[in-house]
């Protein structure tokens, strides 16, 4: 009962506070809309049979768990923020390599805003490169409702792409005007909305087994999530001691 009360006494004060209240209600607005753009399909394709290949697929699954269902329903987040992770990755890994990037790095703040342009535009080339690829694999799996095929990847391409930079500019403005890092929020938010989904669907499965298949399946997950949470906690807490 002492936790229950000292948590409510925080959440008060916490809506006290107008700047803090204000940012989390631009927060709550931003991954709204995000989440508002997973609903949203790209024009000429069949969502339906889509979403039956990706839930028999564990790859696709995957992928459609970091763009909070937007790939099983072809939304115009389908990419989701993977392109700009994937240029953030990038950089990250040309600053050991490239001598002018590492300068950049070591500038401060004006450097940083520098990286932060160029991460902009790799996540543009990125997605471009991602966006027809998923059209290029929509069309072989026979996914495309219109006849019009060069028209549907021109389009699908634009729509993909510019659905990642919208994503990119949301997360960005989140980290700017909200709380905290606005890109991993929004991947956090598109993992938690797919649970419910997951868990009916992981249910179903294993009433279709047997009850000894079952409880074996439930302790290696157990296991799993606690060995990953685990490696994740030694990562984050480990230190190297450096002798004098």
């Amino acid at each position: 009962m002492l936790n229950i009360e000292h948590f409510k006494v925080k959440i008060k004060q916490i809506f006290a506070i107008q700047e803090l209240r204000g940012k989390i209600i631009f927060t709550l607005l931003m991954l709204l809309v995000a989440r508002i753009g997973t609903q949203i399909p790209v024009p000429g394709v069949n969502w339906q049979a889509l979403q039956q290949m990706v839930q028999g697929n564990s790859l696709l699954a995957m992928f459609n768990l970091f763009s909070g269902g937007g790939l099983a329903r072809a939304t115009i987040f389908a990419l989701g923020v993977m392109p700009y992770i994937d240029a953030s990755i990038i950089m990250q890994l040309l600053g050991a390599v490239v001598p002018q990037i590492e300068e950049m790095q070591k500038e401060g703040d004006a450097g940083r805003q520098k990286i932060i342009q160029y991460t902009r535009y790799l996540t543009i080339v990125i997605g471009l490169i991602q966006s027809a690829g998923v059209s290029i694999w929509l069309c072989s799996m026979h996914m495309v409702t219109t006849e019009n095929i060069f028209f549907f990847m021109f389009t699908s391409i634009v729509i993909l792409t510019a659905g990642t930079v919208f994503l990119m500019f949301i997360g960005e403005q989140i980290t700017v005007n909200g709380i905290g890092n606005g890109i991993s929020i929004i991947i956090a938010v598109n993992i938690v909305a797919r649970v419910p989904s997951m868990v009916m669907q992981m249910s179903t499965q294993l009433q279709q087994e047997a009850f000894s298949i079952m409880i074996v399946k439930i302790i290696v997950m157990v296991v799993f999530f606690i060995l990953l949470i685990y490696a994740i906690c030694f990562v984050q807490l480990s230190e190297r001691r450096i002798p004098a």
